[in-house]
């Protein structure tokens, strides 16, 4: 019998079953009992959400009468594939319960017979056990690196193949590498997820773009050394290449990755300009998404911080030219991290032309475009203490001049 195929007797006979029926089929040694109670175990759990309370009280019930443990042991019956597959199935909705009912799968000993069945030669049944898997990782640190021990990482990463056609498979399989990234300590196995990660950020689905993304967001926000793992992997590239994306929620993803390889040293800042960041960058600066905008700035402010001066001058007369509706645009929106954080990044290009003895025309640019009219606007008006000194300190620090004699002449905007 195909393995994602039930007999319709054991669909009939679970669609009715009574809790009480399904643990004592659960329980009955007889393997078609166990068959049709586990099938109606799934379908009991699947008609509520797991979020839902009612979804979460019939867990409870389930785990309260042990069926749990019984499940583990029919992942290991190899010659009743449809068991083992409802058993996978079963397991994967307690688990996307309540951290309780994630643990109390992980308890009964779940973990390594989930990860068999990631080489199944049945995508949907490999599918079914990434769901699983992952929904215990998503649990927190603690859980997520049991996973990782327990040796999950290659049997997953051996799933994503060239010709891997299963666009679901591929979702939940970018979804668990995920959470398996998250966390400030990452995991052991960067080398071995590394390439996995710069494959599926070459696939056209949203969904896996967005959570490749996040991993190599969640992988480069630690030290210097795995943001140069990142860049060695010729990850950079393709990151660049998505900022082109049409969808707000891959860019947003690839910026936050972007901005974290940003804060680095600037050997691997260079690694972003080489592969010409600086244009998708200032069209989402000039036209893109409120989200992304504010990624991008980010960015932007992570180079000046960090960059040579050389890198820096090639950011200064684009950056200034889109500040001034950027500064309009976040004050509309009430956004004072990002008019902030913007505040940085002009005081930073500053600070380099003065430096490199450029001063007079950054600061000439600065005012054609309007944005010395926005810092004083910002310290003049804003609410925000904070931003307010920020842009006092940059009026004082590079337009003394300009400030007092708009003083003397009166002139307010």
């Amino acid at each position: 019998m195909d393995i994602h195929s039930l007999r319709d007797s054991y669909r009939m006979a679970a669609t009715n079953m009574r809790i009480e029926d399904i643990v004592n089929g659960i329980n009955s040694g007889d393997e078609n009992m166990e068959m049709t109670a586990t099938y109606a175990v799934r379908q009991f759990l699947s008609r509520y959400p797991s979020s839902d309370t009612m979804g979460y009280s019939h867990i409870d019930i389930f785990i309260n009468a042990n069926v749990v443990p019984k499940l583990v042991e029919f992942l290991s019956r190899v010659k009743n594939p449809d068991l083992q597959f409802e058993s996978v199935r079963a397991l994967g909705n307690i688990a996307s319960g309540t951290s309780d009912h994630t643990k109390a799968v992980v308890s009964a000993g779940a973990v390594g017979g989930l990860i068999s069945f990631l080489d199944s030669p049945d995508s949907v049944v490999a599918n079914q056990a990434v769901w699983a898997l992952g929904n215990i990782a998503v649990d927190g640190p603690e859980l997520r690196d049991y996973v990782i021990e327990q040796g999950i990482i290659n049997p997953l990463i051996a799933l994503i193949k060239p010709y891997t056609l299963d666009t679901l498979l591929l979702r939940n399989v970018a979804w668990t590498l995920s959470y398996l990234c998250l966390n400030k300590i990452p995991p052991p196995s960067v080398p071995l997820l590394l390439p996995a990660l710069a494959q599926l950020i070459h696939n056209d689905d949203e969904e896996i773009l967005v959570d490749a993304c996040s991993a190599l967001s969640y992988l480069t926000d630690s030290p210097n050394e795995l943001i140069q793992e990142v860049v060695d992997a010729g990850i950079v590239p393709q990151l660049i290449t998505l900022l082109d994306n049409t969808k707000v929620a891959v860019i947003t993803a690839t910026l936050r990755t972007v901005s974290k390889i940003a804060a680095g040293n600037a050997i691997q800042i260079q690694a972003l300009i080489t592969n010409n960041v600086v244009r998708p960058l200032m069209d989402v600066l000039g036209k893109g998404d409120f989200e992304c905008q504010k990624e991008a700035a980010w960015v932007i402010t992570n180079i000046t911080s960090g960059g040579t001066f050389e890198q820096i001058a090639l950011l200064q007369h684009l950056f200034v030219g889109v500040m001034a509706p950027l500064y309009t645009l976040f004050e509309d929106k009430e956004d004072s991290k990002t008019i902030s954080v913007l505040l940085d990044g002009l005081a930073n290009i500053l600070a380099a032309a003065e430096t490199m003895g450029d001063l007079e025309n950054v600061s000439l640019h600065v005012e054609e475009c309007y944005v010395l009219d926005r810092i004083e606007l910002l310290h003049n008006l804003h609410d925000d203490d904070e931003i307010s000194d920020k842009a006092l300190a940059i009026l004082e620090q590079y337009f003394p001049f300009d400030v007092e004699m708009r003083r003397r002449t009166g002139r307010r905007d």
